[in-house]
């Protein structure tokens, strides 16, 4: 039975309907404020004591967490002095780490910031204006088990069920990673003197940034590169709005230059470069147990130089790519709403992988009729060049459908087809392969040498 109270009943009506003996026991107006007065002097008191002793207290703590951080990864993490400034400020200078039997990875000359107040009445901590001065890296590598970094990497008893524990919720895991890292990039940041330089077992290279300023969420600069011995200018742009958790980057060369990969032309002998690449992220949100990714990807211009690959360079003219990824509680999906683009080719692809309580893929394309001269124009220039100058008419359509369950092998379903639709060669490219239909001549090469020569056809089957 539920009593309606009348609208016009006041607070002090209500107290008069109450039985005397309750009355009685409740406290006065005059007792209500000396508690308030005395309530709001103990919180003012707490707030000075903390203003007061802060620098203690937290220096402290960093002390404990810096000893944790030391013992834990036998590493030597150093911070030179900290203190306040101001109500919401903090500097720390001289900051390094390095591993105790190792070279010294990372030394920071200066470091100030500001503590978002607005951050802060969420009771999270984060920084609403950063300035770094002198940051360097220093990457060292003697050989595969000698290095200054991988002692970062190394888990310390630690062990990460995110992927094999099925009580894990994936979505909720990332968005909460998201919201760590987006919760601490300050709206308003300046790096100044910023450099990396690796010794990959002889093998060497370095990034250099002058200045970065993200102001208003956008931010524009440029790196030096240099990779044995010559450099490179690097320019790149933006936006980055950890509120929405939108971010955009665009990544370009110089004035008649293009993008290098540095240390992979040393390491593995193979040259990979490009023009611009592209990337954003934006309206990333978790909704209904499922994290909802959206943005674009871009690049143009990409070259690759192996010689297992081509005797010649291998030719990426441009790729886009929209996406829409989910992550669910138990799964990772590229949703058929993304688009890829690569040349005059595009697609909408599905693609799934579930986690638990057992592992799944699940992969479908469903590309309708189409100009089948795209197919051969989209080739990788100098990828496939028997095909190259081949002409066509007519459509191509092409369906996949892939699953398989893999702690069940046998689960495994493959459909794949690719149909023609009033298709026809008009004219063959670089190689005749109407010579297939007859004998011919092959020559078979090892390591780019001939070895032997011998005809193919029924008279040596």
């Amino acid at each position: 039975m539920r009593i309606k109270l009348p609208n016009h009943l006041s607070f002090n009506d209500l107290l008069e309907k109450l039985p005397p003996q309750i009355r009685q026991k409740l406290p006065n107006k005059q007792q209500v404020k000396r508690f308030s007065i005395i309530a709001a002097a103990l919180f003012f008191l707490i707030i000075g004591i903390l203003l007061i002793f802060r620098g203690p207290i937290a220096r402290s703590i960093m002390n404990s967490k810096i000893s944790s951080f030391n013992k834990a990864y036998n590493a030597e993490l150093k911070i030179g002095s900290f203190h306040f400034d101001g109500l919401t400020g903090i500097k720390i200078r001289d900051i390094s780490l390095k591993p105790n039997d190792g070279d010294t990875l990372l030394t920071v000359k200066n470091v100030k910031a500001s503590i978002s107040i607005y951050r802060l009445l969420r009771f999270h901590i984060g920084f609403s204006e950063m300035e770094v001065n002198d940051t360097h890296i220093n990457l060292v590598k003697k050989d595969a088990t000698h290095t200054n970094y991988l002692f970062l990497l190394e888990k310390r008893g630690v062990k990460d069920d995110t992927i094999e524990d099925p009580q894990v919720n994936l979505a909720r895991r990332y968005d909460r990673l998201l919201d760590a890292v987006f919760s601490k990039i300050p709206s308003t940041t300046n790096i100044s003197n910023f450099s990396i330089q690796a010794n990959m077992e002889g093998n060497l290279f370095s990034f250099s940034l002058p200045s970065l300023k993200i102001d208003d969420r956008i931010f524009r600069s440029y790196a030096i590169v240099t990779n044995k011995g010559e450099k490179a200018l690097w320019n790149f742009s933006g936006k980055l709005n950890p509120l929405d958790r939108d971010v955009m980057i665009k990544l370009y060369a110089g004035k008649d230059q293009r993008i290098k990969i540095p240390y992979i032309d040393q390491r593995w002998q193979a040259k990979v470069g490009f023009d611009t690449l592209q990337f954003s992220l934006e309206n990333c949100r978790l909704s209904g147990g499922i994290l909802y990714f959206e943005g674009s990807a871009a690049m143009s211009g990409l070259t690759i130089n192996h010689p297992k690959i081509s005797p010649q360079d291998v030719f990426f003219d441009k790729g886009t790519m929209d996406y829409h990824i989910h992550i669910g509680e138990n799964y990772y999906e590229v949703d058929s709403a993304s688009t890829f683009t690569f040349n005059k080719l595009k697609f909408n692809p599905y693609f799934k992988y579930q986690v638990s309580p057992t592992k799944q893929i699940t992969a479908i394309i469903h590309k309708g009729p189409f100009n089948g001269q795209d197919l051969f124009e989209s080739l990788p220039k100098g990828l496939f060049t028997t095909l190259d100058g081949i002409k066509t008419e007519g459509q191509l359509s092409y369906n996949l459908n892939f699953f398989v369950d893999i702690n069940n092998p046998d689960s495994i379903h493959l459909f794949s087809e690719l149909k023609r639709h009033n298709f026809k060669i008009v004219h063959f490219g670089n190689t005749d392969f109407r010579m297939l239909n007859s004998e011919f001549i092959y020559t078979a090469f090892e390591h780019g040498d001939p070895v032997r020569t011998f005809p193919v056809g029924p008279q040596n089957p």
